[in-house]
Formats: structure tokens, sequence, C-alpha cells
């Protein structure tokens, strides 16, 4: 038993474990428990995105940078916080897009809603120290990744493989002399502050993942819904305005 990595959905472990080596997860399990550090997400957190989306049903791969580093912010789903906790800046402009390309509001700011429809919700390193982005950058996470990537663009399956940032375009910019015709890769800058009105805003992301679902025969995603949620998204803030 692990101390902080919880097991990997069997589905996936039996896809990837081929490209990893035997002592991978304990290896990656002794470096996250070294030390007194605190990590996000949970320890139950981590594999989330595996356990809800399945091997099967994964239509689209959506890959940003690092967890949230806030207390209680990241829930293990790229981008999605609990619900109840204050919507980081990214969130929000998530929010915002989707508002302006599609007329839809998100329905949680989980993205449970996403996980379930076949969109597996990644970022380049699956974990972090609370308070320091990018911390867990030389960690480990990379090889993991490029196991599950590798091994998604074996099966020969229609995909989308999606980068939000330039650390998450250059690492799937490695795979596209790999990928098959059935594979799309679409870019769109970080919807972070920093970047997001440098062409984050505007892109109509959400209508550009679904025509080209639709041109690989696949069932588009409901991204939200058409009620708006009971509070303005202007209210949702957050102390974090770097992520």
């Amino acid at each position: 038993m692990y101390k902080y990595l919880p097991h990997l959905a069997t589905d996936w472990l039996q896809l990837i474990q081929p490209r990893l080596s035997n002592d991978f997860f304990l290896k990656m399990d002794q470096a996250l428990t070294q030390g007194e550090k605190i990590i996000y997400p949970s320890s139950g957190d981590v594999f989330r995105a595996f356990a809800i989306t399945s091997v099967e049903e994964v239509k689209v791969v959506l890959l940003g940078q690092d967890p949230y580093h806030g207390a209680g912010e990241a829930c293990g789903l790229a981008f999605g916080v609990k619900d109840l906790i204050k919507w980081p800046p990214s969130l929000k402009n998530l929010a915002k897009e989707l508002e302006s390309d599609l007329g839809e509001f998100l329905d949680s700011s989980e993205l449970v809603s996403w996980a379930k429809q076949g969109v597996l919700l990644l970022n380049r390193t699956l974990t972090v120290f609370k308070d320091e982005p990018l911390s867990h950058k030389d960690m480990g996470w990379d090889a993991f990744l490029e196991a599950v990537l590798k091994s998604l663009i074996d099966l020969k399956k229609p995909l989308i493989f999606i980068s939000l940032g330039k650390e998450s375009e250059k690492l799937l910019s490695v795979y596209k002399d790999l990928a098959h015709h059935k594979i799309k890769f679409l870019h769109y800058v970080h919807p972070s502050p920093l970047s997001a009105h440098r062409g984050f805003f505007g892109s109509k992301m959400y209508s550009n993942i679904n025509q080209a679902l639709i041109e690989l025969g696949l069932k588009p995603i409901k991204f939200g819904s058409n009620a708006q949620m009971c509070f303005s998204i202007s209210e949702i803030t957050s102390s974090d305005e770097g992520k």
C-alpha cells in the first residue's frame, strides 16, 4: 500500500503498465511522501480523472499545466474545483468563454459532467506543493503522461488532444508524428489572467472541439446548460490571481 498515491483505475493501469517501470508508482509515492510539505490534490483525488473517465469512454484529452496550489482548490480534474470553493480565475475565464461561445453556463465547478462525457481532464503534473506552482514539474509525471498518451494513440481510436498553454503545447507536439489520421490536435492559450486576453477569449474553443468531434464521428460534448447558475460569474472570485 502506498502512503500517498491511490491505486490507478484497473483499465488505465492495464493500458499503460507496459510502458512504465515496475517500481514507477512506488518511486513516485516515495518522492511525494518525503518531507512535511502539504500536497494538492488530496491523496484520494490524484487519479480521479482516470476513475471517472474510462479508457473506453475517453474521446478528448484536455491538458493543462499543474493543479491549483491554493488550499482546498485542486479536485483531481484539471481546472475544476470542489463545489462551494471560490472559483480561481482560470476556471472563471473558462466559464466566460463558454458563455460567449455557446451561450451555456457551467453546471458545476468540478467539471465532472465533462469527465463523464469522455473528457480526460489532466495536468502536466498531477500533484503540487501548497502555494508552490510548478513545484512537481521534475518529479516524474512526464513519464506517466507519456505512457498515457502513447498508449491512447496506439489504440487507433478517434481522439482529440487539447493543450491549454505553452508548456502543454510543447508536450503534445512531441506526439504529433506518432498520431494517426483519427487524432486531432487543438492548441489554445492558457485561460489564466496572465494570458487569457492574448487569445483565449474569442477562441471558440468549445465549438471547435465539438466540430472536431463531429468530424470524427463522435457525439459532441454538452459543456454546460442554458440556465445560468444562481450566482453571477462576475461574483466568483479568488485570491489566487495567477491561476
